[in-house]
């Protein structure tokens, strides 16, 4: 297999898999909320709400997602163009990673203001904790995903130089 077509098949294999793994992640948030939010005492309700929430937010970015990668329309671009792709993909990464790196340190002040005399504190522990497991595991997946990216366009160098 040729340079250009082992970096096209990566590209197309790297982000399905992020979209099979961001959308089973997003249902199972759902669910997990869902069920939570039944449940007493009031911090893991308040934790089942805000995992619920975050898991309908992600299936509408899975759908976004889906819906802008079904056709692989970026398969049938010039080597140049799926290079730009390439990096466009690996900043989108980066971004959402410091996202997720603020979401947990919001995550963590919440949490730690629920333990300082705050008005609510179940809320804000529940919160807290809902938005720290959300941030952890959603650094930790799009950390992965950037460094696989990168890795396909430095495993490829030579291809972008011809």
């Amino acid at each position: 297999m040729d340079q250009q077509s082992l970096f096209t098949k990566r590209l197309k294999q790297y982000l399905m898999m992020h979209l099979q793994v961001f959308s089973i992640w997003s249902m199972l948030s759902t669910l997990v909320g869902a069920f939570l939010m039944s449940k007493q005492p009031p911090i893991i309700h308040f934790a089942g709400m805000m995992t619920l929430t975050w898991g309908i937010v992600n299936l509408l970015v899975s759908l976004a997602l889906y819906f802008n990668i079904r056709h692989h329309r970026y398969l049938k671009q010039s080597p140049s163009a799926q290079l730009r792709i390439q990096h466009h993909v690996e900043k989108m990464f980066a971004f959402n990673v410091g996202l997720d790196l603020a979401y947990t340190a919001i995550g963590g002040c919440m949490f730690f203001f629920s333990q300082h005399g705050t008005a609510l504190p179940e809320l804000w522990n529940g919160f807290g904790i809902a938005i720290l497991i959300q941030g952890i595991s959603m650094t930790s997946f799009d950390a992965i995903s950037h460094w696989l990216h990168c890795r396909n366009r430095r495993n490829n160098a030579n291809f972008y130089h011809n």
